[in-house]
């Protein structure tokens, strides 16, 4: 079935219309002759045949971007999984600060126990920075497994690991 068929069929043309078309192709190609109507023939196939392409590059470039942004979410979930299961809060709280910089380059401190300090000293823990959607900055401490994890993953959010 043509695309003229088509069309009446879809009552976006009549019959007459469908008529004048036709007549108006027959004189064109008698117009243009035999080979004016395979030129003509050939620039509309490459027309399609460049769309087509075009499009395809356009398909193409938008995978890629998709791709980038699922992995970079993918790289999101994986750090902030990381950081769930690695943090230590009990026994970490106390009466001490330690100082330590951040991605930003400012000092702060978290109030820790003695016997936690020696623990952040020696390797056995990290301080993580984790930007919440808020925007806030929130510093956790994890243990060694996680801060290696986390070293080789995303490097810049580990503010303060010893590594031994």
């Amino acid at each position: 079935m043509s695309l003229k068929d088509e069309l009446l069929k879809a009552n976006l043309i009549n019959k007459k219309q469908l008529k004048q078309l036709e007549h108006q192709e027959r004189v064109e190609h008698k117009k243009i002759g035999r080979e004016g109507a395979q030129e003509k023939k050939q620039q509309q196939q490459q027309a399609v045949e460049e769309q087509q392409k075009a499009k395809r590059q356009r398909d193409q470039q938008q995978a890629k971007v998709d791709n980038e942004e699922r992995a970079v979410k993918e790289k999101q979930a994986r750090v902030e999984d990381i950081v769930r299961q690695g943090r230590i809060q009990q026994g970490v709280f106390g009466n001490r600060k330690f100082y330590f910089v951040s991605r930003s380059r400012k000092i702060y401190f978290l109030s820790i126990q003695d016997a936690f300090s020696e623990k952040l000293e020696h390797g056995d823990a990290a301080i993580v920075e984790i930007k919440q959607p808020s925007g806030y900055l929130d510093f956790v401490v994890v243990n060694q497994q996680a801060a290696s994890q986390l070293m080789t993953l995303q490097p810049d959010i580990v503010c303060f690991y010893q590594q031994q």
